[in-house]
C-alpha cells in the first residue's frame, strides 16, 4: 500500500466533531483526539530506493498518528536491529535490513520479540 493511501485512511476513520462534541468533550480535547488521525505533508521529498513506510515517515508529520497500540514517530531512528519508525505501546517497531518489519522487546534492545509483516509496504496494507 501507498503512503498516501494508508493515510486517506486513517484519516476517514477520525470520528467527526459532533461525534466528540455530543460527548461533553470541549474544542481542546476534541482538537487532540482528530490530530491522531491525520499526518501532514513536510514539503519534502524522500530519497530513492527507500521502503513506502520510510517515505511515508520523512514525508509526513506523523508525529502525532496513533494507530490502535501503533504512535509513529516523528521520525527515523536507528536502533540496534533495524530502522524504528513507530512504537507499539513501549515496544520499538523497526524495518530490519532483510526488509521485513518487527517488533522488539524493549527490555532487551537488540532482540526481535515477533516479525510483524514481510514488508514494510505489507505492514501498511494491515
Amino acid at each position: 500500500m501507498k503512503a498516501e493511501a494508508f493515510l486517506q485512511l486513517v484519516k476517514r476513520s477520525m470520528p467527526d466533531r459532533s461525534q466528540l462534541a455530543a460527548h461533553g468533550l470541549d474544542e481542546e480535547e476534541i482538537r487532540d483526539i482528530q490530530s491522531i488521525f491525520v499526518a501532514p505533508a513536510r514539503g519534502i521529498a524522500a530519497p530513492q530506493g527507500v521502503t513506502e513506510l520510510e517515505r511515508m515517515i520523512i514525508e509526513f508529520d506523523c508525529s502525532k498518528l496513533t494507530v490502535g497500540l501503533v504512535r509513529f514517530n516523528d521520525r527515523l531512528e536507528l536502533h540496534a536491529p533495524g530502522k524504528c519508525f513507530a512504537l507499539c505501546e513501549a515496544d520499538p517497531l523497526v524495518i530490519l535490513p532483510d526488509g521485513r518489519v518487527g517488533l522488539v522487546d524493549h527490555a532487551v534492545p537488540d532482540r526481535v520479540h515477533e516479525l510483524c509483516a514481510a514488508s514494510p509496504e505489507q505492514f501498511l496494507d494491515a
